[in-house]
């Protein structure tokens, strides 16, 4: 089973990086390696513990499950689809650069947090996939469209800094 601290990765040809870790892991620096640098592909992480950064990662998309929480707040991560599975107790907090989906990558779907998701997104934000989680935490820069209506989230609390719509459906 793999236990590291830190993973970074660069890759120069199309294709996924997936990654398993019994522990907690940081999307850092290692040997030179800066975050994460996919040039066509997916990041698929599934981690025992909490993921964190410290570097930015770039990607189609990106899917994590982990038992606890979600850190990926480096504001020059820049994800085209998100699909994040918290299993035990823990949240989801991420950044972007641009716009997202909410949407199906490698095998998981949507947003399912046991507590807060908090998205902070320098472009719109749609779904094709839905979100479950206590509370819903959003800053957009453009329109926010998550009209799927099986969401279900018990709190939300939203800011648009740009014109466009704001959206949402709950179950």
């Amino acid at each position: 089973d793999n236990d590291v601290d830190t993973i970074a990765v660069v890759t120069t040809a199309p294709g996924d990086f997936a990654y398993v870790d019994v522990n907690t892991v940081d999307i850092g620096v290692v040997d030179g390696v800066t975050g994460i640098t996919m040039n066509d592909g997916d990041v698929l992480l599934t981690l025992g513990t909490t993921l964190t950064q410290t570097q930015a990662a770039t990607a189609n998309g990106i899917a994590v499950t982990a038992l606890n929480d979600v850190t990926l707040q480096n504001a020059a991560n820049d994800m085209d689809i998100i699909a994040v599975k918290i299993t035990v107790l823990g949240d989801l907090k991420y950044n972007d650069a641009d716009g997202i989906d909410i949407g199906y990558v490698g095998g998981i779907s949507g947003i399912t947090a046991t507590g807060d998701a908090s998205l902070d997104i320098g472009g719109a934000i749609t779904q094709s996939e839905n979100i479950e989680a206590v509370g819903l935490e959003i800053t957009a820069f453009g329109a926010v469209t998550l009209t799927d209506a099986t969401n279900d989230v018990d709190i939300i609390a939203a800011v648009t800094t740009a014109p466009g719509d704001f959206q949402f459906s709950d179950s």
